[in-house]
């Protein structure tokens, strides 16, 4: 016997997404790249406006600009420069211009993952264009945040480290504008800052010369009436640490390098 099957070849048309008129920018070290060329071309089908980069100086000349149409998302696929992207990435951030640009290393070896601090989003491969939008409608979207945006909360950051402070500072200001951010750099500093200002919540490292976190948390529990919430704030992730951190009274650990998340939970645990 014999049958028939009509078979009718449509047009394939994406599915519907946001980046519509959304600036990126993409610097690849790799032009045979088959996907990262199909997710270039189906950004342009869904209306982008994509600029490749393969010349580090021409991208950061391009990007320092004041002429520079500041994009949406930055996007890097270069495993032998995201260090010194990395910096890139920090200084740009102290630039207003970029404050809601969303920086993003995709498709790195997974040792850079301790080395790269301030870049929004970190992928160990190639990242299709739904997490692009996802990212850049979630993560890097002040609605998210809107619960405790009127919110004023007054905090401390104590570290011996200034870049970490400055990160510190300047990421919370960006996300959470009403929560004030003091920053001091040793314990004995932070301890006489603590008697005379009232703070909600107090970031601790607990590696610091001279006076480390513990022991500052000692002084501060018989020091400061009421206590505020106070957080260990550490890159030491060891299981041996959470326990100590738990024990000596800490309220929490926000691990280094931070995420937004972590402190919009604590925040928002705080005007609860």
């Amino acid at each position: 016997s014999t049958f028939y099957i009509d078979i009718i070849f449509k047009e394939f048309k994406p599915y519907n997404t946001n980046l519509k008129d959304k600036r990126i920018f993409l610097f690849l070290n790799d032009d045979n790249n088959t996907y990262l060329k199909n997710k270039i071309s189906y950004l342009h089908k869904f209306g982008s406006i994509v600029e490749v980069f393969k010349n580090e100086s021409k991208l950061i000349n391009h990007l320092l600009n004041k002429d520079c149409n500041v994009p949406d998302i930055l996007a890097f696929n270069d495993n032998n420069n995201l260090i010194k992207f990395d910096a890139l990435v920090y200084y740009l951030k102290n630039d207003k211009r970029y404050s809601n640009c969303l920086f993003i290393a995709e498709n790195i070896n997974i040792q850079y993952n301790v080395s790269i601090k301030y870049f929004d989003e970190i992928s160990n491969y190639t990242l299709p264009i739904s997490k692009y939008e996802q990212f850049l409608y979630s993560n890097k979207n002040m609605d998210k945040y809107q619960d405790i945006s009127n919110s004023s909360i007054v905090v401390l950051v104590v570290d011996d480290i200034d870049t970490n402070l400055e990160i510190f500072k300047l990421l919370t200001k960006k996300h959470f504008p009403n929560v004030e951010v003091d920053t001091s750099h040793n314990a004995y500093e932070a301890l006489g800052m603590s008697r005379v200002k009232k703070y909600d919540i107090i970031f601790l490292d607990l590696k610091m010369p001279s006076m480390d976190g513990f022991k500052l948390l000692e002084k501060m529990k018989l020091e400061l009436d009421p206590l505020p919430q106070i957080y260990a704030f550490s890159a030491d992730v060891y299981k041996d640490t959470y326990i100590k951190i738990k024990s000596k009274g800490f309220d929490g650990i926000v691990e280094k390098p931070f995420s937004i998340d972590k402190l919009y939970q604590i925040f928002k645990r705080h005007i609860k």
